[in-house]
């Protein structure tokens, strides 16, 4: 039904992981790279929102627990091995996250 969908959002997959991990520590458990997807969206709306002098809320979802992630996504040495750099994507979601 795309008449519903009024954007979408190409999200990186370092920026998904980034997401991912600043949102886990800020709730305290792992969530799942759909949720970090979600997440890093969420915030790159906040930051147009803001620049727009726009005001609002943004809802969303957490998708998927990130417990079977324990290996990949939240292994630093696997992802160093992949080459996805999340770092700075994580550092960005936690600042816009408090």
């Amino acid at each position: 039904m795309p008449e519903v969908i009024d954007r979408m959002i190409a999200v990186p997959d370092a920026a998904s992981i980034g997401a991912m991990r600043a949102i886990a520590a800020r709730i305290g458990r792992p969530v799942g790279g759909s949720t970090g997807t979600n997440i890093h969206a969420c915030l790159q709306l906040v930051e147009e929102m803001a620049a727009a002098g726009e005001v609002g809320s943004i809802v969303t979802i957490l998708c998927d627990s990130g417990l079977r992630y324990a290996q990949t996504y939240y292994d630093d040495g696997w992802l160093e091995a992949q080459g996805l750099n999340w770092r700075d994507f994580g550092e960005r979601a936690t600042h816009l996250l408090n």
